[in-house]
């Protein structure tokens, strides 16, 4: 008994899982956030200063996207019930109206790829184009205000410093 709590007490101490640090939004220095709801709605207000447009064609597409999957697997159903078992009772079969219901399930589907392709390209142009003015506007700002608390500099390489890697490389 005195051995197990002497193996209890030089256990190290982890927090969370392993040596994770714990979960939660985490700043540069290991802080968390204070409060992540209002860093949120600051990310969502500023994505949607310029995308508002986007997002509307991206739930639109996303709805499309979903109905066309759904149609898709009823289909089946109704593909079996109503197209093949009658075919197999006939003698002399008619594939017209299968053909006709195939070929109307195969632009329910192309709606669909469309649709999230659409989505998926639209939200790539909402994340680069938001990366790029905060990385913009966080880099402006840096050169105008050139304080200790504002983390500048490291974050974001200057493009000459780029080039002159590049050329020494290839020399």
């Amino acid at each position: 008994m005195a051995q197990a709590a002497t193996a209890e007490q030089q256990k190290p101490k982890t927090v969370g899982r392993g040596n994770r640090p714990p979960r939660g939004v985490l700043m540069r220095g290991g802080e968390q956030v204070k409060d992540p709801g209002k860093l949120f709605k600051r990310v969502w207000n500023y994505m949607m200063a310029g995308y508002k447009w986007y997002f509307v064609i991206v739930v639109i597409c996303i709805i499309l996207s979903g109905v066309a999957t759904i149609i898709g697997t009823l289909f089946m159903r109704t593909l079996v019930d109503d197209y093949i078992v009658p075919l197999t009772k006939m003698a002399d079969p008619d594939y017209g109206p299968l053909a006709e219901a195939v070929l109307k399930m195969c632009g329910v589907f192309l709606i669909g790829v469309f649709s999230s392709w659409l989505y998926n390209r639209l939200m790539i142009n909402v994340t680069q184009g938001s990366l790029r003015r905060l990385r913009v506007l966080t880099a402006t700002s840096c050169r105008s205000t050139r304080t200790t608390s504002t983390p500048c500099g490291s974050s974001f390489p200057r493009a000459s410093r780029r080039s002159s890697t590049r050329r020494s490389r290839s020399s």
